[in-house]
């Protein structure tokens, strides 16, 4: 089960809506979304991890350290999981401010 995500950055108020993280029981061996930033457009989308044939060399998946920050007391529950994959939820480079205050908010799930 995936999950629907919903991405807010607490210093600017950029908002995206729809974005997803994971899969559903019917593609879970060939798709895995995952939010990515894409660095030549600044734009917060969201690619198949899965799909490395096509996947655009300037993008970035929020999975990546580089785009969140972490604490030495980091919390496992300050994290998403799917599958080896870990999302965190807070602390995140925002596309706008380029601060790390947004976090990924989970508004629901899809299968």
């Amino acid at each position: 089960m995936g999950y629907k995500l919903f991405a807010v950055c607490e210093k600017c108020s950029f908002e995206k809506q729809n974005i997803s993280f994971g899969a559903n029981r019917f593609n879970y061996e060939s798709v895995c979304h995952v939010p990515c930033l894409e660095s030549t457009s600044g734009e917060l989308t969201v690619a198949n991890y899965l799909d490395v044939d096509n996947l655009n060399a300037h993008m970035k998946f929020y999975t990546h350290s580089d785009l969140y920050q972490t604490k030495l007391y980091a919390l496992k529950d300050d994290y998403l999981e799917w599958g080896r994959l870990h999302l965190k939820i807070h602390e995140n480079k925002c596309p706008a401010c380029h601060q790390f205050t947004m976090q990924f908010v989970v508004k629901g799930h899809f299968d």
